[in-house]
């Protein structure tokens, strides 16, 4: 039989009250440690389950990869410690963690790094995340940030102006979806690409003036 879980179709993502997911010490493919699910050699976290009440988690030393959607409606997770072995975080791996406030990266890790909390490649030219329940009103994104990668921004909680510099060409796929507050995006530069549904139901979002280099925005 297949021992492959699809990072998209985990049978258990969606289960708000699920606390812990415990898996037999003889199966050959999977493990958990403290109610989180992991590839057998803890390589890859596959599912923290959404209603584990832990406000701090540290990764593993030895796990490289957090898959799609991993923390997903998490919203007891406050901060986030990563190792100097990851090399990212997957696609929509913190969607919905409205608590999450910082995201902690060892200054040795080769692939990634922090500053004031948001997580980001090593040589801070792509914004990966931004901890969604940070409590600036305004934030500048670093001038040498070129890429706001997808989901980038997405559920921030008191967000409510960004400036976006020059330097910036490339927005993600929902970059700042479910984004409650932001009013206002600055945009200082040239952005040729917006990706799809970027601003998703930003509610509270009034008026966007497009850069000048705009070429694409998927329909």
């Amino acid at each position: 039989p297949s021992h492959d879980i699809c990072s998209y179709n985990v049978p258990f993502r969606g289960s708000a009250s699920l606390k812990q997911i415990n898996v037999s010490s003889s199966n050959l493919y999977f493990s958990s440690e403290d109610g989180i699910l992991y590839t057998k050699n803890k390589s890859e976290l596959i599912l923290y389950p959404a209603n584990k009440n832990t406000p701090t988690y540290s990764l593993p030393t030895n796990t490289v990869n957090i898959q799609n959607y991993a923390f997903q409606d998490n919203q007891h997770l406050t901060q986030l410690n990563l190792n100097s072995a990851i090399w990212g975080i997957a696609y929509g791996a913190l969607s919905g963690c409205v608590s999450l406030t910082n995201i902690y990266v060892p200054e040795n890790n080769s692939r990634c790094s922090t500053q004031d909390g948001v997580l980001f490649n090593k040589a801070i030219t792509e914004l990966e995340r931004y901890p969604p329940a940070r409590t600036n009103k305004t934030y500048r994104i670093p001038i040498t940030v070129i890429k706001l990668l997808d989901n980038s921004f997405s559920d921030s909680e008191q967000l409510e102006t960004l400036n976006i510099p020059s330097n910036v060409t490339t927005i993600g796929s929902y970059a700042f979806s479910k984004s409650k507050k932001i009013t206002n995006f600055v945009f200082e530069g040239s952005v040729s690409l917006i990706g799809g549904s970027a601003f998703n139901e930003c509610s509270a979002l009034e008026e966007i003036i497009l850069p000048n280099g705009i070429t694409e925005i998927p329909a």
